[in-house]
């Protein structure tokens, strides 16, 4: 076999063969696809007698970083994503913004888990895509508005009061918590007219957002088992649906109990995933909120 050329990704050769080649792989292209656009100069091709055969697409160089590996399947365990997977090591060792490396593949594939876990990853936690079809839901009577920049504040307090303790219950190791950041501000900012608030008795209840066109939903951790879960959810279906998607996915950790709510509404599981961590410096990130968090 002629060697492979593991090289630059060049949108005006490249774009077309590499857009093609991830129809195969839907799951990889989640993370290709948006790099092409957005961050070209994280994506490299492997090449084979002038034929793209596989791809390394990582979507920039910050503190967590995914990335992404496909190789055509009649050319595997020819050592192409072995080097590609050194190409991804090389960059993230060598960068020092870089603390961690995530990616995910399907569960089943032991050949490809295999593969990471001789590169030093390990399996964080596992993950379901589940998928809705049918009718749009009913919401209630609750009100609901769109996320504006001076919910911020409140918008971080009810996202990590929900998903700390869902991190720590499920057994994700380890385990962080993100302070508030005016990074995150901001793109929640960019992207406002995707957030929404569900406001109850003139608090927010409830966040909810529609991200990559998955719906992503968090309730206050003491007004949890109201239904305000339920009316949000309902209410993100309902606006995908509005958008011209028939079917609306959503991923979520195995074991956490938001999968009951999820059934209810009809949803059902389509993929079960491994979510494959590598780190390559201590993390920076508190493990836990500050004292009192809960509380206040």
């Amino acid at each position: 076999m002629t060697e492979v050329q593991i090289g630059p990704y060049v949108r005006e050769r490249d774009c077309e063969a590499l857009t093609g080649l991830l129809r195969e792989d839907p799951l990889q292209a989640e993370t290709a696809l948006p790099a092409m656009e957005n961050y070209p100069e994280g994506v490299y091709v492997a090449r084979l007698d002038n034929r793209l055969v596989g791809c390394l697409a990582v979507n920039g160089f910050k503190r967590r970083t995914n990335a992404s590996v496909y190789v055509t399947p009649a050319l595997r365990r020819q050592g192409i994503g072995t080097a590609l997977l050194r190409l991804a090591d090389g960059l993230f060792a060598g960068n020092e913004a870089v603390e961690l490396s995530t990616g995910i593949c399907l569960e089943d594939d032991r050949d490809a888990i295999q593969v990471l876990y001789r590169h030093g990853y390990y399996r964080g936690h596992g993950a379901l895509t589940m998928e809705r079809r049918g009718e749009a839901l009913p919401v209630g009577g609750f009100v609901f508005r769109a996320y504006e920049d001076a919910d911020y504040p409140i918008w971080h307090r009810v996202y990590e009061s929900a998903f700390w303790p869902m991190r720590a219950a499920t057994g994700q190791l380890p385990l962080y918590w993100f302070p508030p950041s005016e990074r995150e501000r901001q793109s929640l900012a960019a992207d406002r007219e995707n957030h929404y608030v569900l406001v109850a008795e003139g608090e927010i209840a409830a966040i909810g957002g529609v991200t990559g066109g998955k719906p992503l939903v968090a309730v206050r951790h003491d007004l949890q088992r109201r239904g305000y879960g339920r009316a949000m959810m309902s209410f993100l279906v309902n606006t995908i649906m509005e958008r011209g998607k028939p079917v609306v996915e959503l991923g979520v950790v195995q074991g956490n109990p938001a999968i009951f709510l999820y059934e209810s509404l009809g949803f059902a599981v389509t993929e079960r995933l491994a979510c494959m961590k590598r780190y390559y410096r201590p993390d920076t990130i508190p493990s836990a909120p500050p004292e009192g968090f809960f509380g206040q």
